[in-house]
């Protein structure tokens, strides 16, 4: 770190965006109207899906919304498309500039959006019927920095629920809400799931950094980190669209550039939490990028190619020195633990087998109750160069079975 407040300019990241000055806060001021929200989308070879992006935010039952597309060099009929709509509706600005990526396209479009709340969507996916309409009448009545919602997938044509951990965290309401005593809403980190007050934006986020894949995951680290309340509401917001062609960044996870950026975004995100709040919402979220964020990543190993595997090594041997105690690991799920440890110490066949065999679902396995705790016997279970605390179950499983759940692979009686 620099000093206090700039990180290591690793992605030229601020903890603390520079103060505003007086002048320049009146005059956004200005320029706000209230109870208008800015829909800032980014919009690169989108052809197929613009209009319904377009029509599901102009259709929002909260009429009072100014959506600002900026088109990032498309070349597929994408800008055609976007005039032909905004002819028809003025509520629709577009700009547009040469390929620059989505994030420098974010910054461009915030430049030009007016409203008293500001909330992002990209061109290939949906707003829900409602959705800014239940969250501006929530911080309406909160006073919260920002309200963040659930979501679902769109994959083939057809709505799936969003990952477990996202519906987990949003099975409760919350309203006006701490984020150091509800630490677990930080497991939602992608911005259109969020509407944000705009004054709160200027002073506390401000832009998307440049460049990469996981910019979301530093915004949210800045967002979670200064506000003083949130609200996270439980019925979904957006329909996230998986391309039919895989085309997206984020299912790009065999990537080698995505991979990399998926990490260091992490790390970024963690000094962040730590400059701004302390300890307990880097620890939580070290916890939530450890049992959730990287299963894709360590899922598929046996996909990957050479280089791919060698940078994992490099990537989860360092993340793991960010451990701050032993005793942290009861917070990782042991289907997660174990794998880890077979990757830093560079046992790429052993990571293999253990997926072959079903070990990333923890539940199919026999549970044992011994002094310590409950442990459960996945694959390569009596492999003794593994350490035993590996397979310790903890969080929600150890609360579970203390409280007389079920488990799937049954018990076995200890040892």
């Amino acid at each position: 770190m620099a000093d206090g407040d700039v990180l290591t300019p690793r992605l030229g990241v601020l903890a603390h965006p520079a103060p505003v000055s007086p002048r320049e806060r009146r005059r956004q001021e200005q320029r706000r109207v209230e109870g208008r929200v800015s829909v800032i989308m980014p919009a690169f070879n989108v052809a197929p899906y613009i209009a319904e992006a377009v029509g599901s935010v102009l259709g929002q039952s909260h009429r009072q919304v100014e959506l600002v597309v900026v088109d990032d060099g498309s070349t597929d009929g994408t800008r055609a498309i976007l005039d032909d709509l905004a002819a028809a509706d003025d509520r629709l600005q577009v700009h547009a500039q040469a390929n620059s990526g989505p994030n420098a396209a974010r910054n461009l479009a915030l430049g030009h959006a007016t409203g008293e709340f500001v909330t992002f969507l990209d061109g290939d996916d949906v707003v829900l019927p409602g959705a800014y309409e239940r969250m501006v009448r929530s911080l309406r009545t909160s006073g919260s920095d920002f309200a963040q919602a659930s979501y679902v997938r769109i994959r083939d044509g057809v709505q799936e629920p969003a990952a477990p951990w996202i519906r987990r965290a949003h099975a409760k309401e919350m309203i006006g809400a701490a984020v150091t005593d509800r630490p677990t809403m930080m497991v939602n980190a992608v911005q259109w799931s969020k509407v944000y007050r705009r004054s709160f934006w200027d002073e506390s986020v401000r832009e998307f950094a440049l460049p990469g894949y996981y910019q979301d995951q530093l915004v949210s680290a800045r967002a979670f980190g200064h506000a003083r309340s949130v609200d996270s509401l439980t019925e979904p917001t957006v329909a996230w669209r998986a391309r039919d062609d895989r085309s997206s960044m984020t299912q790009q996870v065999l990537s080698l550039a995505n991979m990399r950026d998926r990490f260091r975004t992490a790390r970024e995100s963690l000094e962040i939490l730590e400059v701004v709040s302390g300890r307990k919402l880097h620890d939580a979220r070290l916890t939530h990028y450890l049992n959730n964020d990287f299963a894709s990543t360590i899922r598929r190993v046996e996909e990957a190619p050479e280089d791919y595997w060698r940078a994992l090594v490099e990537e989860v041997r360092g993340l793991l020195a960010l451990m701050p105690n032993h005793e942290f690991w009861d917070r990782v799920d042991p289907q997660h633990k174990v794998v880890y440890h077979l990757i830093g110490d560079e046992r790429r066949a052993d990571v293999e087998a253990f997926n072959r065999a079903g070990g990333r679902v923890v539940r199919d396995f026999p549970v044992e109750e011994c002094d310590d705790g409950y442990y459960v016997h996945l694959p390569l279970w009596e492999d003794t160069s593994i350490p035993r605390w590996s397979f310790r179950l903890g969080g929600r499983y150890a609360r579970g079975l203390r409280d007389g759940g079920t488990w799937r692979g049954g018990r076995v009686a200890a040892g």
